[in-house]
């Protein structure tokens, strides 16, 4: 369009002859106008700082009929990221910012009418877009873009340095030297640890039991000090019973009955019988309330005559009690079916088979009891209530305890040491247990079918399968837990609407591998629930912590996971994956050289504050990945407070169609690059962040710096990305923008780019 002389001024319009004033009523607080004449020909504008041109003129010369706009604006043009002069009409560029005050007049030859004031520009004015400051030549020049005005993004140099997003609170550590009477304080991985006994395994005489709090093999009741037990009561008849005195006695001390069978049948109600120190090679079967006492674990022997399955002691009813004895076990050690059982200083022993005792519709207290060298420890089905205390089973072949459809079970001081199968299996119970101490079995606790536990001071060590393993609508609740050296995971929830709320937790040691089980600190599945609270989960093998399915979900607060080794032929061992729909939520979290991501996430949900991770290592098998985050496959991650330091090739890495990122106070640095050679892997990358193919990421207050190649990587026109109020610096190119649409404006709003060699660089598809 022809200017034909015209000047666009802010306040007098002259035409050749007469002058006619045409000063619109801006109003004191006016600061800028933008003229806007609509001639014949087309539009002119320009805009005017009215602090720099109080008084400006214009020569219509003979352009005819004119209508003439005045926009005020109440904050300068730099405001408005404009600068004074005439405006260029550019499709590509910036509407026209919302004006405090609109004013509109008409002019032909000499003739103005008067100023009208108007709400809003007519459409056809509303649409136009002008040329503004660009923001790669703001940001180029070392300036910086600011809203000033709500609407609109100005560009602000020198830029002021943005304020340093806020560190990740530290992750508080566990508190495991909280010990029980008798346990000791040893060092683990920097921790103070409660030890409930020897580390090395003892084999400990008959007649003693090892359970926790204590330091050696310990009598399991009263010494052997004659021939009969030293702690008979007084005041109670008793009975005496010696397979070595002749048959036919009255059961007195000076005769005793010679076979239990005849003392069962003769002796009076009431009455104790009491078992000299000898072999006695016949079973006892007991329908109704006795005592029945030895003269000490060790010294008197209950056997059966024939190796035929039956069981050596069988409870049928009544309330019997059974003290100092040693049980030999061929099918059953003890059996009861109904009535109470209460056994104290009794040690069962068998030949790797047989069950030491099963109890069904029966209440069972057992006290300092040993049970070894049998395939089932301790079963238990029904009945009002179950108490373990000081309860020690050692080479068991099957189950260690296992208690079904129990109303109240406690359990206190209990040592498994080396069981083929689990070592306490709890199925439709209510639990209550403080002191447990399993060694060298399958998986260390087992609890399904809608059973409630509350347990404290668990160590779990040398599993073949998982510390923890929950099904089927459990809630197990466990403070001060340590699982070490496990071959499938230290807590797994499989196929379970179950839960877990632990704290105070040491997981360290998984042992998977190629070929072997996982390793996995915390495996969660379809509709598991975990939450940790103080927890450190230590060269897991695999994953540290893995959530797949649907209403799986972890909350973990004040956790760590570090130094995860490679569980499988992918070299890959994150430190928390999330798959499925999984959902993870929490804060404090530490994240410190773990394999191949810190973070990897194919759809599910994680909301993380205060998030730290650090060091992550490339995988072992080809020097690939080692990405502090990566989402992918719809992913929604959420964090305030996150730190991503020493990454490998990416820091932070989004990409796939719904994959989501919102993160306030971010820093990456110190990204390193990636020697890999396979496709996959992005040989020579080391960048900070990276959006790809249709994923979304918004950050507020961030540092991202010392990278290396890029800070900032954005490719794909689908994809988005927003930066906010930050620092790009010390990269070789400060953001590379792989797009023939992006908006430089969503990475440009209070963000300084400094000391990278080139700020940008810009390539199109075609490119």
């Amino acid at each position: 369009m022809s200017r034909r002389g015209l000047i666009v001024l802010a306040f007098t319009l002259v035409a050749c002859s007469p002058r006619v004033d045409l000063t619109p009523p801006l109003g004191p607080g006016t600061r800028a106008v933008i003229m806007i004449v609509e001639t014949p020909d087309g539009r002119l504008l320009e805009a005017i700082d009215r602090d720099q041109a109080p008084v400006r003129t214009l020569d219509i010369g003979n352009q005819g009929d004119l209508e003439i706009w005045s926009l005020a604006y109440a904050v300068p043009l730099q405001d408005l990221n404009l600068r004074a002069g005439p405006l260029a009409i550019d499709g590509a560029g910036s509407p026209l910012p919302v004006p405090r005050a609109i004013h509109h007049t008409r002019v032909g030859g000499s003739d103005a009418s008067a100023w009208q004031e108007d709400t809003e520009l007519p459409e056809r004015l509303r649409e136009l877009r002008v040329a503004d400051i660009s923001v790669e030549s703001c940001l180029e020049g070392g300036g910086c873009m600011f809203r000033r005005v709500p609407e609109v993004l100005s560009c602000v140099s020198p830029c002021p340095r943005p304020v340093e997003p806020l560190p990740p609170a530290p992750p508080q550590p566990p508190r495991l030297d909280q010990c029980l009477d008798g346990w000791s304080v040893s060092q683990k991985d920097g921790l103070r640890v409660c030890e409930p006994g020897p580390t090395a395994p003892i084999d400990c005489p008959s007649g003693e039991g090892l359970w926790p709090g204590r330091s050696a093999c310990t009598p399991l009741g009263h010494l052997c000090q004659g021939r009969y037990s030293s702690a008979l009561p007084v005041g109670t008849p008793i009975r005496y019973v010696d397979p070595e005195a002749p048959a036919g006695g009255d059961g007195s001390l000076a005769a005793p009955y010679q076979r239990l069978v005849t003392a069962l049948s003769a002796a009076p109600a009431g009455a104790v019988l009491a078992l000299a120190q000898a072999r006695f090679d016949e079973r006892l079967v007991m329908t109704a309330d006795r005592r029945v006492i030895g003269a000490c674990p060790g010294g008197t022997i209950l056997a059966p005559p024939l190796r035929d399955g039956l069981p050596t002691v069988q409870i049928t009813g009544g309330r019997v009690e059974l003290e100092d004895l040693t049980i030999e076990v061929d099918g059953f050690g003890v059996l009861i079916n109904g009535g109470a059982a209460s056994l104290r200083g009794i040690e069962l022993v068998g030949q790797t088979s047989g069950t030491g005792i099963s109890a069904s519709g029966a209440r069972l207290d057992l006290f300092q009891v040993r049970i070894h060298d049998v395939f089932f420890g301790v079963l238990v089905e029904g009945g009002d209530s179950t108490h373990l205390q000081a309860v020690s089973l050692e080479d068991v072949a099957g189950e260690g305890v296992l208690v079904g459809q129990v109303p109240s079970l406690v359990t206190d001081d209990l040592r498994i040491d080396q069981a083929f199968g689990t070592a306490i299996a709890v199925r439709g119970s209510s639990w209550q247990g403080r002191g447990i101490w399993a060694r060298g079995v399958s998986n260390g606790i087992y609890v399904a079918e809608s059973t409630t536990a509350s347990v404290s001071d668990v160590v779990l060590t040398d599993l073949n399968g998982a510390g923890l393993y929950t099904q089927s609508e459990a809630a197990f609740r466990v403070q001060r837990l340590r699982i070490e050296r496990y071959r499938s995971a230290g807590i797994l929830f499989f196929e379970t609407q179950g839960t877990v709320e632990a704290s105070d937790v040491l997981i360290r040691d998984g042992r998977g591998g190629v070929g072997l089980p996982n390793g996995r600190g915390m495996e969660l599945y379809e509709h598991g629930r975990a939450k940790v609270e103080r927890g450190l989960f230590l060269r897991a093998s695999a994953h540290g912590i893995y959530v797949r399915g649907q209403q799986a979900s972890a909350e973990l607060y004040d956790v760590t996971v570090q130094q995860t080794q490679p569980g499988n032929e992918f070299g890959f061992a994150p430190g928390i994956y999330v798959s499925a729909g999984g959902v993870v939520n929490g804060a404090r979290v530490d994240l410190y050289a773990n394999h191949g991501h810190g973070v990897i996430m194919d759809a599910g949900r994680l909301a993380l504050d205060d998030l730290l991770i650090r060091n992550t290592r490339p995988r072992a098998v080809d020097n690939g990945f080692g990405r502090g985050v990566e989402l992918a496959r719809g992913a929604l991650f959420e964090s305030q407070r996150l730190k991503i330091v020493n990454s490998h090739s990416i820091g932070l890495y989004a990409f796939d169609g719904n994959t989501r990122a919102v993160v306030t106070e971010l820093a990456i640095t110190g990204t390193s690059t990636s020697t890999c050679i396979a496709f996959s892997c992005n040989s020579g990358v080391s960048d900070g962040l990276v959006v790809a193919l249709s994923a979304s990421v918004e950050v507020d207050r961030f540092a991202i710096y010392d990278n290396g190649l890029y800070g900032v990587r954005f490719v794909n026109d689908q994809s988005r990305l927003i930066l906010k109020n930050g620092r790009i610096s010390g990269q070789g190119t400060g953001a590379q923008i792989v797009s023939g649409t992006y908006d430089l404006r969503n990475l440009a709003e209070g963000v300084l780019f400094q000391d990278n060699p080139r700020v940008f660089e810009l390539l199109r598809p075609a490119d």
